[in-house]
């Protein structure tokens, strides 16, 4: 909780000098974090996304859709733009849900800061890459973009008002209720993960050391 705490109000999560420990060779951490939960090594980035497309599988089954994961390979193109496949979304047709995290932190983000949201800028990209794959299939395709903070974008927001309505209906709470849990779910799992991420790289005691030992075992 401290380490997400800290990130979330910008709090300094390295001093001057500090590196990585888990990179080889060490990278230099920055102090509001940008490294420590973008790094790919130890697997971090790849649990984060998992764990929120997982969370969002459970939201997905609760409201009803029938949910799949990771759909849309082929013999030619392995490539899955369904990190959740839903069969039946919306007036019959089927739908590719992708989940990415980004970072407003990179280099060329900063730049454009107050000018380029970067959420938006991952879904144009995202369509881009995927939009006539899915088309060719008969899918929508609707990228789930959030920043590390936990903002997410347009297209996420219809989606999970269309998947909270489904799941007051079949909860008997208000929809109002629904959406609040559901953003919830998603906050604590992205916070989580990123805490994570933030401990093993960190000289704090604050469980990295216990963090880090998780990290090697699975690597």
């Amino acid at each position: 909780m401290q380490a997400a705490l800290k990130h979330r109000l910008g709090l300094a999560l390295a001093a001057s000098g500090d590196v990585c420990p888990i990179c080889d060779p060490p990278a230099e951490l920055d102090i509001l974090g940008h490294h420590h939960i973008t790094c790919s090594t130890g697997g971090f980035v790849t649990v984060r996304h998992n764990r929120i497309r997982d969370a969002l599988f459970s939201l997905c089954a609760l409201g009803g859709f029938s949910p799949d994961k990771e759909r849309g390979g082929m013999h030619n193109d392995p490539s899955r733009p369904a990190d959740l496949f839903l069969p039946s979304y919306s007036l019959g047709k089927p739908a590719a849900l992708d989940v990415t995290v980004v970072s407003p932190l990179i280099i060329e983000n900063l730049g454009v800061a107050g000018v380029l949201d970067v959420v938006s800028k991952a879904e144009d990209e995202k369509h881009e890459h995927y939009d006539p794959k899915c088309k060719d299939l008969g899918w929508h395709f609707i990228p789930l973009a959030v920043d590390s903070y936990g903002h997410w974008g347009r297209e996420a927001h219809k989606c999970f008002a269309k998947l909270a309505t489904r799941i007051a209906v079949r909860t008997k709470v208000s929809s109002s209720v629904a959406l609040s849990s559901l953003y919830n779910t998603l906050g604590v799992v992205l916070a989580r993960q990123n805490a994570r991420a933030i401990l093993a790289r960190s000289e704090q005691d604050l469980g990295a050391r216990e963090v880090r030992q998780l990290a090697s075992f699975r690597s």
